[in-house]
């Protein structure tokens, strides 16, 4: 008989636990419902908090699909009798929040001290800038920034992730999730990723600065199937 556990998002995988053939972690958008399927065995996580671990009664190939409303995504997965594989699943694999095509997404707008927007395409950073409205990053596992050092000072930029502006313009202080921008000469283009699998919730998304002066191009947040 296989069982499914509810985690706390962010949690990674473990060993298989006692009495299970296999184990299946799954991160998923908080909220959803995810099914675990195969044959007649049916393991279900209702409302789940973004991830959870299925404990099988048997190897092979088992479906997964994660449900909300009227979204609805299934996967194969393929799992070992003692492995714990962790799968990561979405409905919307994608959101480009600045895009050298579109500009800026729609609704959104970009603020902070000396920050401005260049045709909409281009987000010149000053000494700070973050996206508004904030984003829900349930359902992403990955951020993705490419800019441009125009002018540096002592310190170099922070790309930032956390609960309110005011904290992602702290540069001094930790954040939920940042990353430096690379050290690297005037005018040198740049993509720059940051991990946000384990953040849930609303986050905004920004930087700090101290003066330098970053050209950003592109600004784009994914998900999808993904695995480890």
């Amino acid at each position: 008989m296989g069982e499914a556990f509810l985690m706390k998002r962010g949690g990674g995988a473990g060993s298989v636990a006692a009495g299970a053939c296999a184990m299946i972690g799954v991160r998923f958008p908080a909220g959803s419902t995810c099914l675990c399927e195969k044959g007649t065995e049916r393991l279900t996580a209702e409302n789940a908090p973004g991830l959870a671990a299925f404990s099988l009664p048997s190897a092979g190939t088992w479906t997964l699909t994660i449900r909300s409303g009227e979204q609805e995504k299934s996967r194969s997965v393929t799992v070992a009798a003692g492995e714990f594989r962790v799968i990561g699943m979405d409905f919307t694999g994608r959101l480009e929040l600045l895009s050298p095509q579109n500009g800026l997404a729609d609704g959104c707008s970009v603020r902070g001290e000396n920050a401005g927007v260049t045709d909409r395409r281009i987000v010149e950073t000053g000494s700070g800038f973050w996206i508004s409205p904030a984003v829900d990053l349930s359902a992403y596992t990955m951020l993705t920034v490419k800019g441009v050092c125009r002018y540096i000072r002592q310190y170099r930029t922070k790309l930032c992730v956390d609960q309110s502006p005011d904290k992602v313009l702290q540069y001094l202080e930790p954040h939920a999730a940042e990353i430096l921008w690379p050290d690297v000469q005037i005018g040198t283009e740049q993509t720059v990723t940051l991990d946000v699998s384990a953040l849930s919730g609303a986050y905004c998304i920004g930087s700090c600065c101290c003066g330098n002066t970053l050209e950003i191009t592109e600004i784009t947040l994914s998900g999808g199937e993904s695995e480890g």
